[in-house]
């Protein structure tokens, strides 16, 4: 529950020439032992969010892997502190 593995986003962008105005997801996945497999998330959450009515089709969903390259807590990020 605690360990982030993923993150989406969601846009509609207004006019693209070219395309038919759609939705676009982008999945990121982090590598991580707990992670689930990008394209099954990715499509996972495009089922999720139809169902909620966040989107509707036409959608585009991109899904990603991911490493942290590195980190660190600057001020008082852990509450556990």
């Amino acid at each position: 529950m605690l360990t982030p593995v993923g993150r989406f986003f969601c846009t509609r962008p207004l006019f693209i020439e070219g395309f038919n105005q759609h939705w676009r997801v982008d999945c990121y996945i982090r590598e991580h032992k707990l992670a689930p497999d990008p394209a099954l998330a990715g499509k996972g959450l495009v089922a999720a969010l139809k169902r909620e009515a966040v989107c509707a089709e036409p959608i585009w969903v991109s899904w990603y892997s991911s490493r942290e390259q590195g980190g660190e807590a600057q001020g008082e990020v852990y509450e556990i502190d």
